[in-house]
């Protein structure tokens, strides 16, 4: 299921086999849970609390799979969500060579702190040092635009 996460087709469509199989296995896995329990109804064999157990698990498997699923879809991956736009900014800014390379560094300092991280405060310190940055170069590009 995790490789999924690096497949780029996963952020274009929200789908990616891996994932999606290991979640509908899990779903596959609570429907014959659940028969068997009542085939162990039936047959008067008193394992309910066993098997409502495994349902459970099972369900927080489905749950937590789904959740993490969308934690990764919101990050990104290289070119794609947050991290994507992270990084496509990151060289804009470096490309127009009118900022510093230390705050540049400090930008992609943030940067990589949420790849590695994935802390969604480390994306609002990018966020601030960007618009810091892109601020200075309006400022800039006006003053010079007067003259």
């Amino acid at each position: 299921m995790l490789s999924g996460f690096h497949d780029p087709e996963f952020y274009k469509s929200g789908q990616q086999i891996d994932i999606d199989r290991f979640l509908k296995l899990q779903n596959a896995i609570v429907v014959q849970l659940s028969a068997l329990k009542i085939n162990a109804v039936k047959n008067h064999l008193d394992i309910d609390q066993s098997i409502d157990s495994l349902i459970k698990l099972s369900n927080q498997s489905i749950s937590l799979g789904s959740s993490l699923k969308q934690i990764y879809f919101k990050k990104g991956f290289q070119n794609y969500g947050l991290e994507g736009e992270m990084r496509e900014y990151a060289h804009w800014i470096e490309n127009s060579n009118a900022i510093p390379k230390i705050n540049i560094l400090q930008l992609r300092r943030h940067e990589k702190d949420y790849m590695l991280r994935g802390k969604i405060e480390y994306s609002l310190l990018f966020l601030s040092e960007i618009d810091s940055l892109m601020n200075r170069l309006n400022e800039r590009l006006f003053s010079i635009k007067k003259l």
